[in-house]
């Protein structure tokens, strides 16, 4: 056994993954299939065979049913199946996969990841879907942290109860899809113990649940993706921190404890203050919180508008909102750039360089580049250099870079995706366009985008959402690795995944969108026939898709 107390660690928790009801189900699944069942051509077992499956689970089929992914005590052990390899679907055909004889000797930080995938979904099944990781717990998460002080474990009564309580007065859990997700059960709480019991982050002993090393290991996972929680003896400088990469309203809501505990005056001096020698992306955060304060932040306000780097930013403000001297053409030139430099921090190049080309004087890159580097920021130099790579001197406006994509379908075996190429100003009503000639969909049904558990949609669908044409890529996903989801058919529910694999400079002499790469055939739609993947045909398909966007 190894001296390493993290390895250690990491070892345990793996082996009660592998333990766990819900590992050991995705198991049993695999070895039923045997030599092979078929399958829908949506990638699920057939409704026939749904109750001879339930008996290797010792569950009661439903008599009537739409598919077998409406029942959760199935889909779930079957989609973990697929993603460990237990299961393997080919065709129309589903059979037990080569991972299932050797899943003893899969690594543990393997395994580990395949059981965290389904853990977080399940999780975020109980999130805010406006404010996912927010750093206000969800109830399993704020369930499994009531035991982190508990080192002796509760009565599986008692934890039942607490969480119920935790439930129902606490005002710092994610509490409303609690009633939907339990079908109004009376008691969401015992939904809440089952699921954290069936995925082995809580174990019990002599009529008692304690947190496992499975569940620690669980909430560092946690850990890493949520936002440090404000407290109110942080430093401004941390405050920032926390909140520099949330929109201003959630900034404002984490920041709120921390305000609250100073008067306005109080808080704005420590803002500010701290803003004069910040990033420029903390110099917006600071600026966007102060703005926020009443009429008893205005003195700091005037004290700012003396400081160097946040002055100008101070004496706008005080401009707009107070009626002082409007800021001189100088102060709005570092107000650009400043917003410039904290837009490529956040959005990347084509967001800084759109706010570049929109806000400074000159139509060409040479005058461009002389009002930045007039500004006397010090940062300036990024921006020049950014506005040279993209825009060759007395050329017009910079070309944007080009987000290589990858689409896949979800829950869909064999795998689906397709791999395209387009420019980082597309909006995200073009990218529709740009799925649908990629996967050969039809358009006749209703779709959603969801970032961040923001959705957006076209405004004709009236679906209360964010209008899809009034952002582009860059300003939802300006960074590589970052990830969406785009519904299409809220009845059959196609879901896919928009992986950003990375971002580059755009090539001469090609047209985007451009798909590059693919696999995979697309099941029927409505009944009709599957599409093979032809990537000439989707090549013209997305020429039409140009032309419509323009």
């Amino acid at each position: 056994m190894t001296g390493d107390p993290l390895l250690c660690g990491v070892h345990e928790a793996a082996q009660e993954a592998r333990a766990c009801t819900a590992f050991d189900e995705a198991r049993r699944l695999a070895a039923w299939l045997g030599a092979g069942r078929p399958v829908t051509p949506k990638g699920v077992l057939r409704p026939g065979d749904v109750p001879d499956v339930a008996q290797v689970f010792g569950a009661m089929a439903p008599s009537r049913f739409r598919s077998a992914a409406d029942l959760p005590w199935l889909h779930e052990p079957w989609i973990m199946a697929l993603d460990c390899g237990f299961v393997v679907v080919e065709g129309t055909v589903a059979h037990t996969g080569g991972a299932l004889a050797e899943s003893v000797g899969v690594p543990d930080e393997a395994v580990l990841g395949f059981w965290w995938r389904a853990f977080r979904a399940k999780i975020e099944a109980w999130d805010d879907p406006d404010n996912p990781w927010s750093g206000i717990p969800t109830a399993p998460v704020a369930a499994l942290r009531l035991l982190t002080a508990e080192p002796g474990g509760l009565p599986v009564e008692e934890f039942a109860g607490r969480v119920w309580d935790l439930l129902r007065h606490s005002h710092d859990v994610v509490f409303t899809p609690c009633w939907e997700l339990a079908g109004g059960h009376d008691q969401p709480a015992n939904m809440i113990v089952e699921l954290l019991t069936r995925f082995g982050v809580v174990a019990s002993t002599g009529g008692k649940v304690g947190l496992s090393p499975l569940g620690g290991w669980a909430l560092d996972q946690v850990a890493s993706l949520t936002p440090p929680v404000v407290t109110e003896t942080m430093t401004a400088a941390e405050v920032l921190a926390a909140v520099e990469r949330l929109d201003e309203e959630l900034a404002w809501r984490r920041a709120g404890p921390w305000l609250g505990a100073r008067a306005p005056i109080t808080a704005a001096r420590e803002l500010l203050t701290v803003a004069a020698s910040a990033s420029p992306m903390h110099r917006m955060v600071a600026l966007s919180l102060v703005a926020g304060l009443d009429d008893g932040a205005l003195p700091a306000w005037r004290e700012a508008a003396e400081l160097p780097r946040v002055g100008p930013a101070a004496r706008a403000f005080l401009a707009r909102e107070f009626g002082e001297p409007e800021p001189t053409a100088q102060d709005a030139r570092w107000q650009v750039v400043d917003e410039s430099v904290a837009l490529l921090a956040e959005e990347g190049v084509a967001g800084a360089l759109s706010d570049i080309w929109d806000n400074l004087p000159g139509n060409d890159a040479d005058t461009k580049i002389i009002s930045v580097e007039g500004t006397g920021h010090p940062d300036a130099g990024r921006l020049i250099e950014e506005l040279r790579r993209y825009a060759p001197l007395a050329a017009g406006r910079p070309v944007p870079p080009v987000y290589q994509l990858k689409i896949s379908l979800m829950h869909v075996r064999p795998s689906v995706w397709r791999r395209v190429k387009v420019s980082a100003d597309t909006p995200l009503g073009g990218l529709h366009l740009v799925i649908q000639a990629a996967m050969g969909w039809d358009g006749d049904h209703l779709h959603q985008f969801t970032v961040n558990r923001r959705n957006f949609s076209d405004p004709a669908y009236e679906l209360d959402v964010m209008d899809e044409w009034r952002v582009d890529l860059v300003g939802v996903l300006p960074r590589s690795g970052l990830t969406a989801s785009y519904l299409y058919d809220f009845g059959d529910s196609w879901r896919h995944t928009v992986e950003v694999e990375k971002i580059h400079d755009a090539e001469a002499d090609v047209t985007y969108p451009w798909c590059v790469a693919g696999k995979g055939t697309r099941p029927g739609e409505d009944g009709g026939e599957p599409e093979l993947f032809n990537i000439q045909r989707i090549n013209h398909r997305l020429g039409r898709v140009l032309n419509r966007e323009s």
